[in-house]
């Protein structure tokens, strides 16, 4: 458990996770890029805060955990639904430094981003937990506060609903052409 001698370390801990943390911003907030970077900066806030609750291990599961929660808390203050906007700084700012500029890798995140945009809350945090990050169910459901039966069906159903997003934009592209 920290203490004050030891808070060096989760400083650094977080310093360490500032990549994965931002993007994982970023996707639950769909892109927008001043949102996404008051609600990573709300949660590393948190983190240093509740220092004092952490275990000493297993620091990326506890600070995803906090991310998620303060995102959670965010919906329920504002009650709104928020614009889908895809600028040039959001994407600037959450690329890794070797990604690929080509204009296919631009095309296919931006229809990935599109599509991810379209599913519901639970359904984009499910397939992010899962799906992108490598996170168990139990992991998973233990983060979003649900059962792990809970995590199974609403994965189920994302990609279910992934599936027929994508297949309508193929659709549409093999009408334009």
């Amino acid at each position: 458990m920290p203490t004050d001698d030891n808070r060096d370390e989760l400083e650094r801990l977080l310093v360490e996770h500032q990549t994965y943390l931002r993007k994982a911003a970023f996707f639950l907030v769909r892109g927008t890029t001043l949102d996404a970077l008051d609600l990573l900066q709300r949660t590393n806030e948190l983190v240093l805060r509740n220092a004092r609750q952490w275990k000493g291990f297993a620091f990326r599961k506890w600070s995803h955990r906090i991310l998620f929660n303060e995102y959670r808390a965010e919906k329920r203050r504002l009650r709104e639904s928020r614009a889908i906007t895809f600028d040039d700084d959001a994407w600037a700012s959450i690329e890794d430094e070797d990604a690929t500029n080509s204009t296919q890798a631009m095309v296919e995140s931006l229809a990935f981003e599109s599509l991810m945009a379209r599913l519901s809350s639970e359904h984009r945090e499910v397939l992010m937990l899962i799906s992108i990050e490598g996170f168990t169910y139990g992991e998973a459901a233990e983060m979003l506060g649900v059962r792990e039966g809970t995590v199974t069906s609403r994965l189920k159903r994302a990609k279910r609903r992934y599936q027929e997003l994508l297949d309508e934009l193929r659709q549409q592209d093999e009408a334009a052409t």
